[in-house]
């Protein structure tokens, strides 16, 4: 563990395969403690910060049979509900 004193507070980490694994937003008034292994990127503003893209594991294509069923049952579930008129007709899922 190490300890890091930010200048801006904003920033993201990144792991020791390049991948940027978090973002954090941290006071400046004190320093923070990271665990070693990771990169500490500071930014400048929040605005940069924003522009930052989290890494992702790839899928494996289980899961992803899994999340279209969910999302189809889903669907199904809606309808049948409208149908039966448990629930408004313009109702849409956010």
């Amino acid at each position: 563990m190490k300890m890091v004193q930010l200048k801006t507070g904003l920033g993201y980490l990144k792991d020791k395969d390049g991948h940027i694994i978090s973002k954090f937003e941290l006071s400046i008034d004190r320093e923070h403690p990271f665990k070693d292994g990771y990169e500490i990127i500071e930014v400048g503003s929040q605005t940069e910060l924003d522009k930052i893209s989290l890494w992702r594991p790839p899928q494996s294509p289980e899961s992803m049979i899994r999340e279209e069923v969910g999302r189809i049952n889903r669907i199904q579930a809606i309808k049948n509900l409208k149908a039966k008129g448990k629930i408004k007709a313009d109702y849409k899922e956010e």
